[in-house]
């Protein structure tokens, strides 16, 4: 049986409260169309990289630049729902791959 890190049990549980957040407790409509993908936690828990993808592809620069101004607020629910020493700074950044996916789907499906 394989022991995993802290990092990879931290993960989940920053991006289920960040998920949470996004859906119920922020006003902002821009946020409203905004789906966290992953989290990556450094190995000693000082830094979180969040990934997020939105519907609305043409804004994403802007929902990440929106997001990581309110930081600050994601990071004190963090602190509040997860048990840690440290709440790890966190950054968000726009998750290609989903947008690069669906982009290879359709070249697929236009193929005879």
């Amino acid at each position: 049986m394989k022991e995993y890190q802290r990092s990879q049990r931290v993960a989940p549980l920053i991006q289920a409260v960040v998920a949470k957040m996004l859906q119920t407790e922020i006003e902002d409509p821009l946020f409203k169309t905004v789906s966290v993908t992953a989290v990556e936690v450094s190995r000693d828990l000082s830094f979180a990289k969040i990934y997020i993808t939105t519907h609305r592809d043409e804004k994403a620069q802007e929902v990440v630049k929106q997001l990581n101004e309110y930081k600050k607020e994601f990071r004190h629910r963090i602190a509040q729902e997860v048990i840690l020493r440290k709440v790890p700074d966190i950054r968000f950044y726009y998750d290609e791959s989903v947008a690069r996916s669906a982009r290879i789907a359709e070249l697929l499906n236009k193929i005879p």
